[in-house]
């Protein structure tokens, strides 16, 4: 039987921030074949904003 991972969970701070970069590369060939869950609010400094509009910017950015 051929097993496959088809869920990846990231966020933008991920992997010295790479970590949906690295994982769009990996999948590329396969993109309609895999769901990928993002987090928000968190950065790699630490920091923490949860306001709708740096929100969006994330999503935007993912």
């Amino acid at each position: 039987m051929d097993e496959e991972c088809t869920f990846f969970d990231t966020a933008p701070n991920y992997g010295a921030e790479k970590s949906e970069e690295l994982i769009g590369k990996a999948i590329k060939e396969k993109r309609d074949q895999v769901i990928i869950s993002s987090k928000c609010g968190h950065q790699s400094s630490g920091e923490q904003n949860f306001e709708p509009e740096q929100l969006l910017t994330s999503v935007e950015s993912s």
